[in-house]
């Protein structure tokens, strides 16, 4: 049932705070009352709070917010922590007659087409799709080719003929600064008696393809479910199997599959340039959401810049984030993306991310009109963790062509690739980067040997003003070559480094 809480502002009859209580079955149809109730209110230009109280809103889309919803404010209860999921709990579980640790539940849904998941949540962690090796990586036995399809040359049964056959597996390779997450073509027969050839989809990258020994896994094939903790789904009958860690029943424990790849977005300027104002979220927990792949895989570029975030903000202006959770996230957790400016992102935890943190700007828009620029926004006093766990080469706080941003005292942590990133433009045009201060953060254990070419910061182009000071970076390990811990990278012209403590670094504390 949906339970409000209505306080009167004087003498004027309208809600100033609805009270939102969760439905028993875990559904958002209360927030979705909450919120038609609201907008009455907002598109009147009067501000309005939805105070939360705790417990699941399973989202059926994305909670989507334009110009009219102004003023708007959702916020948790004092004391209480609301979820809003954009997964499903499953339910209906039965252990296999062989192997009662191995659990398995029919999802119709998926038979039918309708619906499928890359990531399964158990008691509130990502649970390992299956994969092999358990540990650790194949590696490849000579350097990829570069026509079309890929030649990944491999010692012979590492890679299974018939896994071509499986729409969804994928042979995920780590290369420099990218990964690539593809599926099998097929397997020829190599040159020699001890090793063969995977053709992978994917056009040829020459410059990331050179390296002699690179190092992949494979995931998502049904022979790869054989360890504690990982699980399987068949598209086509719909079955999902799970080998439960001893003591863990997964009718018991909480299981989520994510149904939303987006759970937030803000849109304004839609027909003409009007931007949503003043929309604040505080105090709640964002939580499964999956990631999109095509089918014919993906080729990250730098920084997983294709991967979008999860939290979307477009043409917005002095909202902010603060003291929310955001876990269990398929792509970058928030992007404050094309015409968003002021924002404050403030006293989060962002972790098990399956990209980055945060990221600013757009990759491609060097030269914004006014209504578009992104710039001035406050990223402070967040816990940025446990990143990069489907694209590692995602980066923490990532800012593209957007200027006057102050990133301060965030603890950045537990990443594959660079912590900081600043500037998008490989020369020397110029941009509306710029004027940027990155102040007084923490930034440690970034690489941890799995991609190369990073630093704990790495800016890019001309940034007239941007200053770059009093901030830690520590452990700094890439692959092979560039673990640096300020790295300076194509055009950097115009930055102040200063009072920065540097340790750690693989290859330098500056390049």
């Amino acid at each position: 049932m949906t339970a409000y809480c209505v306080v009167f502002a004087g003498a004027e009859a309208f809600a100033e705070s609805i009270r939102v209580t969760p439905d028993a079955d875990g559904s958002d149809r209360p927030l979705r009352s909450a919120l038609t109730a609201a907008r009455r209110q907002t598109g009147a230009g009067r501000p309005v709070t939805l105070e939360l109280a705790g417990g699941r809103y399973e989202l059926s889309q994305p909670l989507a917010f334009d110009p009219g919803d102004s003023g708007l404010t959702l916020k948790a209860l004092p004391g209480q922590r609301p979820v809003l999921s954009g997964g499903t709990r499953i339910r209906g579980w039965r252990p296999s007659a062989t192997n009662p640790a191995l659990w398995t539940v029919f999802l119709p849904e998926v038979s039918h087409g309708q619906w499928y998941f890359h990531q399964l949540f158990v008691a509130g962690e990502r649970a390992q799709r299956a994969r092999t090796p358990n540990a650790g990586f194949f590696q490849a036995t000579g350097r990829l080719g570069t026509n079309t399809p890929i030649a990944l040359p491999f010692r012979r049964g590492d890679v299974h003929p018939e896994w071509a056959g499986l729409r969804d597996a994928r042979l995920i390779v780590l290369m420099k600064w990218t990964d690539l997450q593809v599926p099998l073509v097929g397997v020829i027969p190599g040159v020699d008696s001890a090793s063969d050839v995977a053709l992978l989809t994917g056009g040829p990258r020459p410059y990331w393809m050179d390296e002699p020994d690179a190092r992949y896994w494979v995931e998502n094939v049904p022979d790869a479910l054989d360890v504690p903790g990982e699980w399987y789904l068949d598209r086509k009958s719909g079955r999902l199997d799970y080998w439960a860690p001893p003591g863990l029943d997964p009718n018991v424990a909480e299981v989520v599959a994510p149904r939303l790849t987006e759970l937030l977005r803000i849109q304004g300027g839609e027909g003409k340039p009007r931007p949503v104002t003043g929309i604040h979220f505080e105090g709640l927990t964002f939580a499964e959401a999956d990631y999109t792949m095509p089918d014919q895989g993906l080729i990250s570029p730098q920084a997983a810049v294709a991967v979008p975030g999860t939290l979307r903000i477009e043409g917005s202006l002095a909202g902010s984030i603060e003291d929310c959770r955001l876990e269990n996230l398929g792509g970058y957790a928030i992007e404050l993306g094309r015409g968003a400016r002021q924002w404050r992102i403030v006293g989060n935890t962002i972790r098990s991310i399956g990209a980055g943190g945060v990221r600013i700007g757009e990759p491609g828009n060097s030269h914004p009109s006014e209504f578009d620029a992104n710039n001035s926004h406050q990223i402070t006093d967040n816990e940025i963790t446990s990143l990069g766990r489907i694209f590692a080469p995602a980066v923490g706080i990532l800012i593209f062509h957007s200027g006057t941003n102050r990133i301060a005292h965030n603890h950045l942590s537990d990443l594959y690739y660079t912590g900081i990133s600043v500037g998008w433009n490989w020369g020397y045009e110029e941009t509306p980067c710029r004027a940027n201060l990155i102040e007084f953060n923490l930034v440690e254990r970034v690489g941890q040997d799995r991609l190369s070419d990073m630093g704990g910061i790495y800016t890019l182009g001309p940034q007239p003003g941007t200053v770059i000071r009093n901030n830690v970076f520590r452990d700094i390990s890439s692959h092979g070559y560039g673990g640096w811990g300020l790295y300076t990278d194509e055009g950097s012209t115009g930055i102040v480094l200063e009072n920065n403590v540097v340790y750690r670094c693989k290859s330098a504390g500056f390049h």
